[in-house]
């Protein structure tokens, strides 16, 4: 959708630029509740660009691997009943 591309396009540059002068790690550190990271196993961006980084400056995190998944589990076939599973489970309500 129309809406979803303008927010990509307004945010990413942004977030990219936390990425890498480091400052979302910075960001991360201060966060007090779990983190929870879901990856698909097909992403092209690969999962240890995510983690290692989380690893390398003790964030605590719990990863969740979404095989035969690319890089939008809520909207692919193999992977979405999982992903909302994982959503359902790590979100108290």
């Amino acid at each position: 959708p129309q809406s979803q591309n303008i927010i990509y396009e307004n945010m990413w540059p942004k977030a990219a630029k936390l990425r890498r002068t480091w400052k979302l790690i910075e960001y991360l550190k201060k966060i007090k509740c779990p983190i929870t990271v879901i990856h698909g196993f097909d992403d092209s961006h690969p999962v240890s660009g995510v983690i290692e980084p989380l690893k390398k400056n003790i964030i605590n995190f719990v990863c969740h691997i979404l095989e035969r998944c690319g890089h939008e589990p809520r909207l692919e076939k193999y992977a979405q009943k999982k992903f909302y599973e994982i959503l359902n489970n790590e979100i108290p309500l």
